[in-house]
């Protein structure tokens, strides 16, 4: 049996966590989240800013 724990400050949830897939569908719900948020202070910043999809391509390939 497998248990994933997941931590995220400021926020207390309680739910089941069935399988891999579910702890990636959520993982990848952060990551988009909080990439719309570093996007909302960038495009705030610039005059001309890029879409919001090259924006995240951008960023996963500064990561990987």
């Amino acid at each position: 049996m497998d248990a994933f724990v997941l931590f995220e400050r400021g926020e207390i949830a309680s739910r089941v966590v069935y399988d891999a897939d579910r702890v990636e569908t959520r993982r990848a719900e952060r990551e988009r989240e909080a990439l719309a948020a570093r996007y909302a202070a960038y495009a705030a910043s610039t005059a001309d800013p890029v879409t919001f999809e090259q924006y995240v391509e951008v960023m996963r390939g500064m990561r990987d």
